[in-house]
């Protein structure tokens, strides 16, 4: 639902008396209660309502260093723009935001600044939980190679996620696993090659069921053209405001020297 019906069907309400205005809360008390998908690396399988939107947003820092060269990076605001069509259907607008870094090498230190590239995804649940059989889900995604030159690589660059994820059943209610295995052909210097990456989560969601833990390990191979592997680890937490309404707030560490030396972020999410 767009933000513009959200306040015409509200007047409306108002105008017409209390009786519209108990059945406009009554259905948004039918809605499942707000699951976003930032801050981790992975998706979940869990998609919005049917015929709504939600918008996740947020900041992240990343500092990293390898041979001698020292970066700091800024992106804000990130944007995921999710909407439902259909039963099977979930269509996303995906961006990193405007970026701010400073290299330092030899003494040297640099600037540059620009926005990331814009991407594209739909995502299809292919199965629900079922014993031992996880919930699965296909996602299609794309960058469309319009960003600026240093931060984007001018290509649109496609990927395949498998996402797959257990709740409640075969684990404790408050307990959740899961993971998406990722195949992607990037370019880099205008050459593509084949990227994988794996990762696993697990979440922690004690008492009422508005705060949940997370933590998290993800690797990519290779992490760039004819380069090593790059792992990292995260943790955070997600917090319900409302039913619709989620902030986020994570930290996360590289494994190796290829990938980040630290991360760290929070953002907010809206269900509309």
């Amino acid at each position: 639902m767009s933000i513009g019906l959200a306040v015409a069907l509200a007047l409306s309400g108002c105008m017409v008396g209390p009786g519209a205005r108990e059945r406009a809360q009554a259905q948004a008390a039918e809605l499942p209660p707000i699951s976003p998908n930032r801050p981790t690396f992975s998706d979940g399988t869990t998609l919005v309502p049917v015929g709504h939107a939600q918008l996740e947003t947020g900041y992240t820092f990343t500092k990293r260093s390898e041979g001698g060269v020292k970066t700091e990076r800024h992106n804000a605001p990130e944007v995921t723009a999710r909407y439902r069509a259909l039963e099977a259907l979930e269509l996303r607008i995906l961006w990193a935001g405007q970026a701010w870094s400073e290299t330092e090498s030899a003494g040297v230190t640099t600037r540059d600044d620009g926005g990331t590239d814009l991407g594209l995804a739909a995502v299809v649940p292919i199965t629900e939980q079922d014993g031992w059989r996880p919930a699965l889900a296909l996602e299609l995604v794309s960058t469309l190679g319009i960003g600026s030159s240093g931060f984007c690589s001018g290509h649109a660059d496609p990927a395949a996620k498998l996402l797959w994820s257990y709740g409640a059943g075969h684990l404790p209610e408050w307990l959740g696993v899961g993971g998406n295995l990722i195949v992607a052909y990037p370019t880099e210097a205008g050459d593509r090659f084949t990227q994988t990456a794996v990762s696993l989560y697990a979440t922690v969601t004690p008492g009422a069921g508005d705060t949940t833990f997370f933590g998290e390990w993800y690797v990519i191979t290779p992490y760039a053209n004819n380069l090593d592997e790059a792992q990292s680890t995260d943790f955070g937490v997600v917090h319900r405001l409302s039913r619709n309404i989620a902030v986020d707030a994570r930290v996360g560490f590289g494994l190796d020297a290829r990938a980040d030396d630290l991360f760290a972020g929070f953002g907010i999410s809206f269900l509309f």
